[in-house]
């Protein structure tokens, strides 16, 4: 008994300096991490996306994630091979993916003063996303519609087949 009371002091002062430590290093792992985003974080993105568009008088015709892109740590080397690839290719493929790029389509209209109303809420979202494509054409007597493709960044972890 006396054994399990000392274990559980120790344990206890190891939880405090633990915590202290977390505390510590939370700041730099907040700015290691704007750049990858999770499976849920993506969920959360359709959300934001959604809530700025409509703060800002936007219409969202269409949002659609389409399917990562594995991305090598050596380059884009894999990026444009073809499914052809035999199981055990894949599998090398998937052990050699630094990061996965994730683009999601999208169409919106509205008025211009809104669209850059949302576009500066976008880059002010703890996050990067980038965009990757972007056509914005005038449609008389409705504002402007903006057609593209924004990206984010997933570890492998998250996204592996």
């Amino acid at each position: 008994m006396l054994e399990n009371e000392k274990q559980i002091a120790v344990l206890g002062e190891n939880i405090v300096k633990l915590n202290n430590k977390i505390k510590e290093i939370q700041p730099e792992y907040d700015k290691k991490s704007k750049l990858f985003h999770s499976q849920k974080e993506v969920e959360g993105l359709y959300q934001n996306i959604s809530n700025f568009a409509s703060s800002n008088n936007l219409n969202i015709i269409n949002l659609n994630k389409e399917d990562a892109i594995p991305i090598s740590g050596a380059g884009a080397s894999n990026q444009g091979q073809s499914s052809n690839n035999n199981q055990n290719t894949g599998n090398n493929q998937n052990q050699n993916v630094a990061y996965f790029k994730i683009p999601v389509s999208f169409e919106i209209t509205g008025n211009y003063l809104g669209y850059l109303k949302f576009r500066r809420a976008l880059a002010k979202s703890n996050k990067v996303i980038n965009f990757d494509t972007e056509k914005i054409s005038v449609v008389k007597g409705a504002g402007i519609n903006s057609v593209g493709t924004i990206s984010i960044v997933g570890l492998p972890d998250e996204y592996k087949n």
